[in-house]
């Protein structure tokens, strides 16, 4: 396979193998998880809230920066509810992401 192409690579932690991303293939995967992740945002319950806040908080911040501008253009203010929740546990620079993405639902 040329190297252009390459996606994925393997890496050793001792012993064992670890399939990760390359950084062309991480640049192609980011926009698809932030559409897993905004989709699973779109049907976070009450009982399912603390899980997915713990995923979101170990979440890339690269990844975190993209899907809060795309709740943000979405202009789907059922959003704002997980963001106020979400806030809470994150840190200053992320809260401040997040503020952004509220503000800008509620100026719809």
């Amino acid at each position: 396979m040329p190297k252009s192409l390459k996606v994925l690579k393997i890496e050793y932690n001792g012993r064992l193998p670890m399939i990760i991303f390359t950084e062309k293939g991480w640049l192609a995967y980011k926009p698809v998880y932030v559409e897993e992740l905004f989709n699973l945002l779109q049907s976070v319950t009450d009982e399912s809230r603390k899980e997915v806040l713990e995923q979101l908080n170990q979440t890339h911040r690269a990844v975190v920066e993209m899907l809060l501008s795309r709740i943000g253009e979405s202009q789907n203010i059922g959003f704002i509810k997980i963001l106020d929740h979400w806030k809470v546990t994150e840190v200053k620079k992320v809260q401040t992401m997040i503020n952004k993405a509220i503000n800008k639902l509620k100026s719809v």
